[in-house]
C-alpha cells in the first residue's frame, strides 16, 4: 500500500500536465472543498477534541478505513465495477483488493468482471 496509496496523497506538486492527460493529485480538484489532507486534519482535531479526556487507541486504523472505504466505493463506480480497472487505479493487485473489499463489505460492489 505504501507505493500506490502513498504516491496519489503525496502527489500535491504541481505539475505540468499534457493535455488529456487526467490529474494526479487530490489538491484543488473543486475549489469549494478543501484538499483532503485538510478535511483529515480538521476531522482528527474534532475527534480528539470530542474525547474530553477519554483515552482512545487503534486510532490509525479508525482513520485508514474512514478513508479507504469510500476510497474503494468511489473507484469502483467510477470504473463500473470493473475489478481489473479499479486495481489498476489504485495501484493494488486484484487479491488485495478484493480482501479489502471483503473487509468493508463491499464485494458485491465490485462483482463486475474484467
Amino acid at each position: 500500500m505504501h507505493g500506490g496509496a502513498g504516491r496519489m496523497i503525496a502527489n500535491t506538486r504541481k505539475r505540468r500536465r499534457r493535455p488529456g492527460q487526467a490529474r494526479t493529485d487530490l489538491v484543488d480538484l473543486d475549489s469549494d472543498i478543501p484538499p483532503l489532507r485538510e478535511c483529515v486534519r480538521r476531522s482528527l482535531r474534532a475527534y480528539f477534541r470530542n474525547l474530553n479526556g477519554h483515552s482512545t487507541g487503534e486510532v490509525y486504523e479508525l482513520v485508514l478505513s474512514e478513508i479507504e472505504a469510500p476510497l474503494l466505493e468511489v473507484v469502483l463506480t467510477e470504473v463500473r465495477g470493473n475489478l481489473s480497472r479499479a486495481s489498476e487505479v489504485l495501484g493494488l493487485n486484484r487479491a488485495t483488493l478484493r480482501k479489502k473489499l471483503r473487509k468493508y463489505g463491499l464485494e458485491k460492489t465490485g462483482d463486475s468482471a474484467a
